[in-house]
């Protein structure tokens, strides 16, 4: 077999006309998982629920909002698309962090993104990205 790819794979089981469209890979992929003995322990912890990939879906639509709204930051050079991503991923976006920021000043803004969840820091500890990102916030409030 030349590699694992889905194509050659359902070749092996005699279906390898299936597998042209969409609707045809995804009927060609369950007759080869049907195909082949799999311990159910193992498909069920690799497996997830309709909800569960509803949820995920949900929770990338919001981060991909959270991150949008932090353009300025990566594009003003003030955090990487990184901490921008884990920024986004806590849930944050600029609103809340010109809103901690002009109501709160550094410490609480300090707080909010060193904060320690499950033992991990929240965004950063970094005093130099926490800085940056409250003089930006600061002047994004002014102009408006």
């Amino acid at each position: 077999m030349k590699s694992y790819k889905q194509d050659n794979l359902v070749d092996v089981i005699g279906e390898s006309d299936m597998a042209h469209g969409a609707l045809q890979g995804v009927l060609a992929l369950q007759k080869l998982v049907n195909s082949v003995p799999f311990d159910q322990n193992i498909v069920n912890k690799y497996s997830f629920s309709y909800e569960r990939a509803v949820l995920a879906y949900n929770v990338s639509l919001n981060d991909a909002s959270n991150i949008k709204s932090l353009q300025t930051m990566i594009d003003e050079k003030v955090m990487s698309q990184g901490v921008a991503r884990k920024v986004a991923e806590s849930g944050l976006q600029l609103k809340h962090l010109r809103t901690v920021s002009k109501r709160n000043g550094l410490s609480v803004l300090r707080s909010l993104l060193s904060e320690v969840t499950n033992g991990q820091i929240r965004v950063t500890k970094s005093e130099t990205i926490i800085c940056a990102i409250a003089i930006i916030c600061c002047w994004i409030s002014n102009q408006l």
